[in-house]
């Protein structure tokens, strides 16, 4: 029997229609029978549409590779297997054969439930159908039966330079180790003459790495970000931080500088500076979990403040959205030699650098390859205090509107907190309302289990989501015109870039209004776990809903100011309280 679920377990943080085939493991084998046995219903959903990109992968991967098909993922006794989708519309509706049970990968650890993802990619930039004629396929196998899952990799990537690594999941884009790329950083190596010794790794982005380093002159623990050799805007990163440190409040709200530094490598020279280190990001925090409703408030609210800091001196963040929402280590920690530090929070995950033809590593590429530790909690075991150590980070992306003049195409926040005009003005000069918009999908993200709109989807389907949600009448008539222009635009980039969009076809399965969006993604999971996390009543919904549309207007210049945001009625009466309760 099949049955259709909005969220399974509630393990899937994005809003997708799951469906789910319960299945019975009788015998630690019979997981790959029911692995085998599903093959059938993907025979039908695996095809490469013009080696373009279709679908984002749910685990963690390269920003830049999609799904074009996923084996059904097995845990706790059940077999789930979310719909695939092509422009929003069903691959099974589309045709084509592919037999996927030749590279069926199946790792058991024992009689535990295991999680088994087989996912079809392609690169929308490095791979294409004509240079890789046998797909690339992507395994990742995790036990939830532990509190620390153990993991077995089996990926492959391919480089510029023709050379193929195995992939590792939840790490940086390999292929990037090279000339004007990362930094081969590892380990206990020593920075900036032997004053930082790197213990483990933080994070990562698109243009840098991020280590927990120890500070011997100080004798204390800090984040060090290590920035690819060729970009351009790291130090006005550093100058930006430091200017917006002059005001006295932005040591509550933003990283500060301690120090910054130029390191030399095989791939050039990079600029690096340290920070106070951070436990993680709400949304590693949020994964499948909702804030307590004092602490979600509270945290809304500490995030629009800093927001509000960087606005009033001019700024632009540009990139706001859950992962550049951080929450400081506690300073307690710096007592702990690294020794002790590793005993209380565990060694450094490491996995080998592998060429696929067996051949030595290149002297740009780091031996081991190491995976981003999380300190942090889960959502709902934060507190008041956890939410006053928020900071908002990464200031890669943001300029000034006054003395430098940046255009919406060159936007790179995620897609599905970007503002529209991104995509339908891309020569309009970004400006201080597309911030409000992306503070509007965050604070959302803050409240509810499920995204407002869909992290997993083309930009076509996403511009359908705003206006499925935020109603047809307020789209602007230019803009509509343009999208039914962009039909038969066959050089339109469906993985978000600037072009405009393909319009999605009429069959898609619709959003729901706001209001009925804020009931199935933020209430109904709410009313569940009340007793742990509570529900907003009436009075608190009706102000987040007039919150939500006040800074989600289609056009710029519609959407309220920063201050108007802090001085809204939720605001005033729900979340700026919070901040000021007592833990």
């Amino acid at each position: 029997m099949i049955h259709r679920f909005g969220l399974v377990d509630e393990m899937w943080s994005f809003p997708l229609q799951v469906f789910a085939l319960k299945l019975i493991l009788v015998r630690p084998n019979s997981l790959t029978s029911a692995l085998l046995g599903t093959v059938f219903l993907l025979r039908r959903v695996c095809r490469v549409f013009q080696s373009r990109v279709l679908f984002p992968i749910r685990i963690s991967m390269r920003s830049d590779m999609y799904l074009l098909a996923d084996l059904p993922t097995v845990f706790e006794g059940e077999c789930v297997m979310p719909p695939v989708r092509i422009l929003g519309v069903p691959v099974v509706q589309r045709g084509g054969i592919m037999d996927v049970s030749s590279i069926t990968r199946l790792c058991l650890t024992g009689s535990h439930p295991i999680s088994a993802d087989i996912s079809l990619v392609l690169s929308s930039s490095k791979i294409s159908s004509k240079s890789h004629p046998t797909p690339i396929w992507v395994a990742d196998f995790q036990r939830y039966a532990s509190g620390k899952p153990s993991q077995c990799r089996y990926f492959t990537m391919s480089c510029d330079e023709g050379i193929e690594y195995q992939w590792v999941n939840g790490v940086e884009r390999l292929e990037l180790y090279n000339p004007g790329g990362y930094h081969p950083a590892m380990i206990d190596d020593l920075l900036d003459h032997g004053r930082y010794r790197i213990v483990d790794k933080l994070g990562f982005g698109g243009y840098s790495t991020i280590w927990l380093a120890r500070d011997k002159q100080l004798n204390r623990y800090v984040a060090v970000k290590i920035n690819i050799s060729d970009h351009s805007r790291s130090r006005n990163e550093c100058h930006i931080l430091r200017k917006l440190a002059s005001k006295q409040e932005a040591a509550d709200l933003l990283p500060t500088i301690l120090d910054d530094f130029e390191i030399q490598g095989p791939n050039g020279t990079h600029a690096c500076y340290t920070i106070s280190p951070a436990e993680g990001n709400l949304k590693e925090a949020s994964f499948s979990r909702l804030f307590p409703i004092h602490v979600a408030r509270a945290l809304s609210a500490k995030l629009a403040i800093a927001v509000s800091l960087v606005h009033s001196q001019g700024y632009v963040h540009g990139d706001i959205h859950l992962r550049n929402a951080l929450i400081r280590l506690p300073s307690s920690n710096d007592q702990l030699s690294i020794f002790h530090f590793r005993e209380k929070f565990g060694e450094p995950e490491t996995e080998p650098v592998v060429r696929e033809d067996g051949k030595p590593l290149p002297l740009n590429i780091p031996a081991q390859v190491v995976v981003p530790f999380y300190l942090g909690k889960k959502a709902q075991d934060f507190t008041l205090d956890d939410a006053r150590r928020l900071v908002l980070s990464d200031f890669g992306e943001a300029y000034a509107p006054a003395t430098e003049r940046r255009i919406e195409r060159e936007c790179n926040t995620p897609l599905a907190k970007r503002a529209p005009e991104a995509l339908f003005e891309p020569d309009a000069p970004l400006s201080l309302p597309s911030d409000i918009w992306s503070l509007g999908t965050a604070i959302w993200e803050i409240l509810g289990m499920k995204f407002i709109f869909s992290e997993s989807e083309t930009a076509d389907e996403i511009i359908a989501q705003h206006i499925d949600v935020l109603g047809s009448q307020h789209f602007p008539s230019c803009w509509q015109k343009q999208w039914e222009r962009s039909r038969n635009n066959k050089e339109a980039d469906t993985a978000g870039s600037w072009m405009l969009p393909l319009r999605p076809t009429a069959d898609r399965e619709k959003w729901p209004p706001l209001e009925e969006a804020f009931e199935e993604f933020v209430q109904k999971y709410r009313r569940k776990r009340a007793e742990v996390v509570g529900a907003f009543d009436d009075d608190e919904t009706r102000a987040i809903l007039a919150l939500m549309r006040s800074m989600l207007k289609f056009s710029p210049q519609d959407r309220v100011s920063i201050d108007e945001v802090l001085g809204s009625e939720w605001m005033v009466k729900w979340a700026l309280p919070a901040l000021d309760l007592k833990t």
